[in-house]
């Protein structure tokens, strides 16, 4: 019941804080507290009834008007019915606070508890700290002591004898002091004992199975030691024993690894692993004569045989091989699983599965764009698009495309990588806008946008009016590329100068001409069975205008040759014409190419005859360079500059690095006059 007055004064207090804390109601000085609570509970519940306080009812009810006359709140006079509120449950309040405190004293503080503090104002929180204390004693027997009981039953205690033993106490709570005298002073020793006991069979079982697994081993010296040693309880006799045995434990272990040795010996030296075998005792050398040394001897002796039978024209090739295998391997690896995540994906989303082949059937139908329907074909493709794009997580495609199928603010990419960026020109910036990032590749040593024929004047109008406050305005003329643009925007150029296309004396050129000598080739000379890995072949050919067609007959010949030897069998072919205006003379090549070879043989070596700038980005195994140009007489060429925006240098550059890296080939013919 204390804990419940407590727990009520709490209640009562919670509830009565909003009104004391407002009206500060004052009550006069009186001790029948409950009197004075019911008086203003009926003033309260009479103006509940929406009644007045009038003169006649103070006259009728000569309780309220002292109540009235003798309390105050907010410093005047009760009136209205909250006033009459805060009175009432200040001394309910204060009521209640008296009662705990005379049942605290009574039930309590009279057996050892605290006494409340005389200046306490809210006893009911100095009593409430309390609460759990009380309730946790008052539930022991219960939660405790009946589970603890029936616990040292099942473990075998007689209890019934040990309360017949216990003495009697001239106590006011007989049962809780013999209780309690149990629990203090009885069951420990008795508790004490059992563990000691218990523990006390526990070894003696151990000690039991020692003696047993010991009896297998009885012809043993050590472990009779230690069978005498258990049956007698010596435990110094027993520590001499178990030492001894675990130093030959350890020794089984060498032993082991011993035999393990001298059956790799066995297979190279039977000699020396007898006399070894032979011996009881460590000795000074591991054997007659210098073993050790004798062993090096023959270990260098076999691994300089071996190698020396090695081919390094073999190595080399079986390298570049297993290189090539070991590319086009993980080449493939990464492409099945690129297309098997992309049928998941669309395998999970059937809209976008749906809109991804819309897409792709209308961009057959708009083809090249100029038909009656294609503007509103490319609307839809867009719209299209915009439902495809989770199916797709990489996308491969011109600017023109991308622009054209992508929304920069609906569906922004992560990333954008610009590869072959020194050919684009600023026009190419557009897609920049669509990506977080944008990753810029490109060469600027090779060629650029030439805007041939374009007008400047309009141009550079457009520049000024709307770009002046960039950086370099005038370089976003159609003559620069993204890549001067990114060089200008971002400044920190990472430079990758490894090179695996071309061997050395096919890359050294362009080293020369247009890196400084930064250029590190990776691929070896020997990678290529065709030698040599450059060809100079003079023909004495004139050049008619921007074409030279004896030139052009020398290549076709030369590569319907290469077709009939089996060296180049599998191995792809470019032409490279290197005179401004070259178009003619890869009109030329191209005719006499259809004339001379097979279709089949076009199709299978991929042949291709174009200008630097249409290979660049591309590669062949065999490069054949034509460069047209001739002279008057016998003297050597005229010599040509870098050209303008070193156009010139830029050319020479991109045709001279063209022979990719291909097992057994990578060779570069220049065909010139003579």
């Amino acid at each position: 019941m204390l804990c419940q007055t407590i727990e009520a004064v709490e209640e009562i207090s919670r509830q009565a804080a909003a009104l004391l804390f407002t009206h500060d109601p004052v009550l006069p000085d009186i001790d029948d507290l409950e009197v004075y609570s019911a008086n203003a509970a009926e003033i309260v519940a009479h103006l509940n009834n929406r009644k007045s306080i009038s003169a006649w009812t103070l006259l009728l009810k000569p309780a309220w008007k002292r109540l009235i006359d003798s309390s105050r709140v907010e410093g005047r006079r009760p009136k209205h019915k909250d006033h009459f509120e805060a009175l009432h449950a200040k001394a309910r309040l204060m009521h209640s606070r008296k009662r705990l405190l005379m049942r605290w004293n009574q039930m309590v503080q009279s057996r050892g508890l605290p006494e409340t503090p005389a200046n306490a104002m809210e006893p009911e929180k100095f009593a409430g700290q309390f609460v759990p204390v009380i309730r946790a004693c008052l539930d022991w027997h219960r939660r405790y002591w009946v589970e603890l009981r029936q616990s040292l039953v099942t473990q075998g205690l007689k209890l019934a004898d040990l309360d017949h033993e216990l003495p009697v106490f001239g106590h006011a709570y007989p049962q809780a002091a013999r209780l309690r005298h149990m629990v203090t002073t009885v069951l420990p020793p008795i508790v004490a004992a059992e563990k000691k006991r218990r523990r006390v069979v526990g070894l003696e079982q151990k000690l039991e199975s020692i003696r047993q697994s010991l009896s297998p081993y009885a012809k043993v010296e050590v472990a009779r030691a230690l069978q005498l040693a258990i049956n007698d309880r010596a435990v110094s006799a027993y520590r001499q024993a178990r030492e001894a045995l675990e130093v030959l434990l350890r020794l089984q272990t060498e032993i082991a690894e011993r035999q393990q040795l001298l059956a790799t010996i066995r297979a190279v030296a039977p000699d020396g692993q007898q006399s070894l075998s032979n011996a009881l005792r460590p000795m000074v050398r591991p054997g007659p004569g210098e073993l050790v040394d004798a062993w090096r001897w023959r270990q260098f002796s076999q691994e300089l045989d071996r190698r020396a039978a090695l081919s390094v024209t073999d190595l080399r090739s079986r390298i570049e091989r297993l290189s090539g295998e070991s590319k086009r391997t993980t080449t493939e690896v990464i492409k099945n699983e690129a297309w098997s995540g992309v049928i998941r994906r669309v395998g999970r989303n059937p809209a976008a599965r749906a809109a991804l082949v819309a897409w792709v059937m209308l961009m057959n139908q708009i083809g090249a764009g100029h038909g009656v329907h294609a503007a509103a074909r490319k609307r839809q493709a867009r719209f299209e698009m915009e439902k495809a794009r989770p199916c797709v997580p990489v996308w491969i495609m011109p600017f023109s495309r991308l622009v054209d199928n992508f929304s920069p603010i609906k569906n922004p990419f992560d990333v954008i990588i610009v590869d072959e960026a020194s050919q684009e020109s600023p026009l190419g910036l557009a897609p920049f806008f669509m990506a977080k990032k944008v990753i810029v590749v490109g060469d600027y040593e090779q060629v650029t946008p030439l805007d041939v024929g374009g007008e400047a004047a309009p141009i550079q109008d457009l520049i000024q009016q709307w770009l002046g406050d960039l950086p370099a305005p005038g370089l976003f003329d159609l003559k620069s590329s993204i890549y001067d643009r990114a060089k200008i925007a971002f400044g920190q150029i990472i430079q990758l100068t490894e090179h695996f296309r071309c061997v050395p004396e096919i890359i050294q050129f362009s080293n020369d001409l247009s890196y400084n000598g930064q250029i590190k080739p990776l691929r070896d000379s020997a990678s290529t069975g065709i030698k040599p890995a450059v060809v100079p072949h003079r023909v004495d050919g004139i050049r008619k205008g921007m074409s030279n067609e004896i030139e052009a007959r020398e290549i076709v010949s030369l590569i319907a040759a290469m077709d009939e030897q089996p060296e180049y069998a599998g191995k792809t072919i470019g032409v490279i014409t290197l005179l401004g205006g070259e178009k003619d003379q890869v009109k030329t090549i191209d005719w006499l190419i259809q004339e001379k070879i097979a279709a089949v043989t076009l199709e299978r070596r991929r042949i291709l005859c174009g200008t630097p700038a249409q290979f660049q980005g591309d590669e062949r195994d065999i490069i054949f360079h034509s460069i047209i140009d001739s002279n008057e007489g016998d003297g050597p060429l005229v010599m040509r500059g870098d050209g303008h925006d070193d156009l010139n240098k830029k050319r020479y550059n991109v045709a001279a690095s063209r022979a990719k890296i291909s097992y057994g080939s990578s060779t570069l013919w220049i065909i010139k006059r003579r």
